[in-house]
């Protein structure tokens, strides 16, 4: 593995040439599973693989909810651990039992996508988690799409329920509270707009208090936004033969370009 330009090359000590490379990748060392069929690479908690022989990549997979800080492999079976020593744990998993459970896959396992999409909100974003995603980009893209549309759809949603923090019902009220906290940033403006004509004192107190919780997460959702938003730009500077490129422009077509000061 080069360090320096993120590439895990295979070689033949047989015939002393280069006949495979992982381009783009930066993580622990390589090892093999299943006898050498299988090179694996472990980014924080995700464990990627590709089958050796033809350089396709096989279901990546989520054990360890803490960085992976080693592996062992046994010698004697199909079987092979991953410790983290961030959350204490050890993780024994069986290879064979791995591979069959799915074919050839171009898509990251639902959790290891999410590891990735909640670590675009951080303040300091690893470029490896970056250049993870933007590694599977029609997944990438499309779950950039659904996530705007959802989000468009929870900002019509979020004006009613508005209105329900002023009802008699307790009950009523405490749902209203309790699903726009679940949307988060997207009901901010909805709020400020509200606050500026609201006349009921105690409803007023409610939506601040309101307010003043989601805002606590604003930072980290406005540079999740824009790390998304950088993306997509990248996914979309492709070569356009690429199957993803026009869906990603697309998308970004739909989209306002962050403010150049956000953090």
């Amino acid at each position: 593995m080069s360090i320096g330009e993120r590439t895990v090359r295979l070689w033949s000590v047989r015939e002393r040439k280069e006949i495979r490379q992982w381009a783009g990748l930066s993580a622990s060392a390589p090892w093999f599973l299943a006898g050498g069929k299988v090179v694996a690479l472990s980014y924080s908690p995700v464990v990627r693989l590709w089958e050796t022989s033809t350089g396709r990549p096989l279901p990546s997979f989520v054990g360890n909810r803490g960085a992976i800080t080693g592996i062992a492999v046994s010698s004697q079976s199909s079987l092979f651990a991953s410790a983290s020593y961030m959350d204490q744990t050890v993780v024994v998993w069986d290879t064979e039992r791995l591979l069959r459970r799915k074919a050839f896959s171009e898509a990251l396992e639902p959790p290891c996508w999410e590891f990735l999409w909640n670590g675009l909100a951080a303040e300091y974003v690893d470029q490896d988690a970056f250049m993870l995603l933007a590694a599977y980009p029609r997944q990438t893209v499309a779950e950039l799409k659904r996530r705007i549309a959802l989000g468009k759809v929870m900002s019509a949603e979020v004006l009613p329920l508005i209105g329900k923090l002023g009802d008699d019902d307790f009950t009523v009220r405490q749902a209203a509270h309790k699903r726009i906290e679940e949307i988060g940033v997207v009901a901010i403006p909805f709020l400020k707009r509200f606050l500026e004509g609201c006349p009921d004192a105690e409803t007023r107190l409610r939506a601040e208090r309101l307010l003043k919780t989601i805002e606590l997460d604003r930072p980290g959702e406005e540079r999740r936004a824009k790390n998304a938003y950088r993306l997509l730009e990248e996914l979309a500077r492709h070569p356009g033969e690429y199957p993803w490129v026009l869906p990603a422009q697309k998308v970004l077509k739909s989209l306002i370009p962050p403010a150049a000061g956000t953090p």
